[in-house]
Formats: structure tokens, sequence, C-alpha cells
């Protein structure tokens, strides 16, 4: 710790140990200047601003936020090691997010009730920003008989059926917005089999 810290263009203050980001009265990170939390069972300091430009996380254990809110105005890069996000807890991230696979020691796990915001559109399907699977976890309320709840996929690939496999095949539904009668409308999804469109409500 100490009075001023310059985090200069491309260079990188790495933290280690089960160390927190270093006490400085004034700081300053330059565009591509990083800083890394490369040590075990971390937290992330949640910085008032000027806030993180590039964020890396490494190392071992898991890393938790130190706050309600950390923000990287530039990327957030995952070598090693689990970076969750808890209840009530959010990770902003203005450009890509580039992560190992999730499993059970390692990537990005955004536990339910958290949040990521990514501030720069992405479309990985015309542009592969963003590397590597996340872990999301979203807990419904107790479910009986001709129950309903909403959701929306955050990304590709995920289905209805997947999500409740022990539905009927005819309780699946697409908010279809065009509807004429009633305007907007339900229209079912045979089986829940079609991949859910990243943003629509089902």
């Amino acid at each position: 710790s100490g009075t001023n810290l310059s985090i200069s263009e491309n260079a990188t203050l790495k933290i280690v140990g089960t160390q927190s980001f270093p006490s400085f009265t004034n700081r300053i990170f330059h565009n591509n200047g990083v800083v890394e939390y490369g040590g075990s069972n971390q937290s992330i300091t949640a910085l008032p601003s000027p806030s993180y430009t590039k964020l890396k996380v490494s190392g071992t254990g898991t890393k938790v936020l130190g706050g309600t809110t950390v923000e990287a105005t530039n990327s957030l890069a995952i070598a090693s090691s689990l970076l969750e996000i808890s209840e009530g807890q959010t990770l902003r991230i203005q450009n890509e997010i580039t992560t190992v696979d999730t499993d059970a020691t390692n990537g990005l796990f955004i536990k339910n009730g958290g949040s990521v915001i990514q501030t720069t559109e992405v479309n990985n399907q015309t542009t592969n920003i963003n590397v590597g699977k996340i872990k999301m976890e979203r807990i419904t309320k107790p479910m009986y008989r001709l129950d309903y709840t909403y959701w929306s996929a955050p990304v590709s690939g995920n289905t209805l059926i997947a999500l409740s496999p022990n539905s009927p095949a005819n309780r699946f539904f697409q908010w279809n917005p065009d509807a004429v009668s009633p305007t907007p409308n339900w229209a079912v999804i045979t089986g829940g089999t079609a991949q859910m469109v990243p943003g629509k409500g089902y």
C-alpha cells in the first residue's frame, strides 16, 4: 500500500496469496493495464472510480466479489480458478469476456440472483468476442401442476424441455407479439425442443 499507483499501458499488477487490492490514495489505470488476482480464494475488491480496466483471474480456489458491484471498463479474462457471482452482486464488464470452460473448480459461475452485465453488445454468432462456457444458476419457486413461470435464455442453445423435463409436451409457450387475437399472445412450442432465442420470453 502507499500513496499513488499507476498501471501503465500493457503492464500487470498481480495480487497473490489471499490478498485483496492494496490501498492507494490515488490510482491510474491505463486502457490496457491489467489487475490480476492470481492467488487462492481471494476477494476481488469493489473499487470506487476509477475502476479496473482489464481484470484477470488466475491461481487456484474460488474468487468472490468483495462488494455489491465490481466493474472493469475493458475486459475480463479467467485463466484458472472459479469466479463466483453471488445473489445480489453484479459484475459489470464493458468488452469481451474470456474464460476457460466452467467446471467445479474453474471458470465463471453466476449463482441464483447474481448478474453479469456486458455493456458492449455482443453477438457471438457473427463475431467471436466472448470465449468459453460459463455456468448460470436460476432457481424457480416451487411448481405445482398447471403453475407457470417466465424464462428468458441468456445464451443460445438452451431448450425448454431441458429446463423442465417433466412438463407435458403442450405446456411450453413462447411470446408472440404479432398475434392478432388476442394481442399479444403465447404460442405453444410442442415438446419444448426448439432452441430458445436469447432475450425472448418463454
